[in-house]
């Protein structure tokens, strides 16, 4: 039995990361299906809170913007970031895990929202091993070419009227 002084497992387990791609105004200039992937992201965010668990965002936008979500103020702060900036990230979600791997290393559990693309969700399945858990939020996955088959992580599909661009 080890005892670590002076480390922290808070905010370590869970990480939501959200693909904030330009490709997704492309897809849809309205911003409808943008609001409702960044609404689902929060939501899923604002219940861990409310659960008290600590957790990281990290968001695939121009910035890189990662937050630490312990309490209202730091989700606040988070609600306000999104609202104040368009998607503008210019990586494939692909290549930003690619360069953020950082942030990857020893969570329980990884939380992408994205858009229903093979390349982008086969990287997100290149996180799991045996201790965590990956799982992919993504809109009409049936209709992509995404296959499930022989998955190792966790795909669900994101539904409702803000999804029909994707």
């Amino acid at each position: 039995l080890f005892v670590r002084r002076g480390e922290t497992t808070e905010e370590k387990d869970v990480l939501i990361i959200l693909d904030m791609n330009q490709a997704i105004l492309a897809m849809d200039p309205a911003g409808i299906y943008e609001n409702t992937l960044v609404t689902d992201a929060l939501t899923l965010s604002r219940g861990l809170l409310d659960q008290g668990v600590t957790h990281g965002v990290l968001l695939n936008d121009a910035r890189g913007q990662y937050h630490q979500i312990a309490n209202l103020d730091g989700f606040t702060q988070l609600e306000e970031d999104l609202v104040a900036h368009k998607a503008d990230g210019r990586e494939t979600l692909r290549e930003f895990i690619a360069r953020k791997n950082e942030y990857f290393h020893d969570r329980g559990t990884l939380i992408f929202f994205t858009r229903p693309r093979a390349a982008d969700i086969d990287a997100c399945e290149q996180l799991k091993y045996d201790r965590n858990e990956v799982v992919v939020f993504a809109p009409r996955l049936a209709d992509s070419d995404v296959s499930r088959e022989g998955r190792r992580l966790i795909l669900r599909d994101l539904e409702g009227p803000g999804y029909e661009m994707a």
